[in-house]
């Protein structure tokens, strides 16, 4: 789950709360997807950025902010 504060809640299968994560930034999370694995979540947000975690220990691996116009949020990943 992505709240409009930048927060990002996953979940496991059982719906306990596995990872609570922040990003450097408050916005808004817009899109949310997993790979295959579970292992890797992209997360995209109001300002136009994308970042990706590692759902074992919510590190964030990459943070891409010149793919998307700035300002405008990523709305599918």
């Amino acid at each position: 789950i992505g709240t409009s504060r930048g927060l990002i809640l996953l979940f496991d299968s059982s719906q306990a709360l596995k990872l609570y994560i922040t990003t450097e930034y408050k916005d808004a999370i817009s899109a949310i997807s997993l790979n295959n694995k579970s292992d890797r979540l992209l997360v995209g947000n109001a300002l136009g950025y994308i970042f990706m975690f590692d759902t074992v220990n919510g590190k964030c691996l990459r943070k891409i902010t010149e793919a998307h116009p700035t300002g405008s949020p990523i709305l599918n990943l």
